[in-house]
């Protein structure tokens, strides 16, 4: 069961139910698109941090990797796009190991060089860049890894 309705297949599709869990609170949503990288969706926006083709080896411990990424990132109070960037690698760095191999420092800096990430405005259903992408697992109401992070009001 998916968190939120996902009402397609593409990466604007993810974009739109990921950005209904901003309006009720999440500060920062994560979502795995595995071998197709990782979307962001934040006050900053929405980010797609695009992952190089590696050799998957074992997907276990992959999303914790990602997650894990993207703390260390926020402890280190790196700029956002840097976090999902370090994010993306860490999660697909884990996958390059057979296992429950971790990943390190390295290995996870490796991919950032073969990364690229794109910046999408929250209405921006016309970009063809989105509209290719389709996320698997979507189309056939299969459950997708979200990270969340709940801003909390003292």
């Amino acid at each position: 069961k998916n968190i939120v309705p996902v009402d397609g297949t593409t990466i604007t599709d993810v974009a739109a139910a990921a950005l209904r869990l901003r309006e009720v609170g999440v500060e920062n949503v994560l979502v795995s698109l595995g071998g197709n990288g990782l979307l962001s969706v934040s006050e900053e926006g929405v980010l797609n941090a695009v992952v190089p083709q590696v050799e998957v080896k074992s997907t276990v411990g992959a999303g914790d990797s990602l997650l894990g990424g993207f703390v260390v990132g926020t402890v280190k109070e790196m700029p956002y796009a840097e976090r999902v960037r370090l994010a993306a690698a860490c999660g697909t760095a884990s996958v390059m190991l057979e296992g429950t191999a971790v990943a390190d420092k390295a290995a996870a800096m490796a991919v950032t060089s073969g990364m690229r990430q794109e910046r999408n405005g929250q209405d921006d259903k016309n970009n063809p860049l989105c509209q290719k992408h389709r996320v698997s697992g979507v189309h056939n109401r299969a459950a997708f890894a979200v990270g969340v992070f709940y801003r909390r009001h003292t």
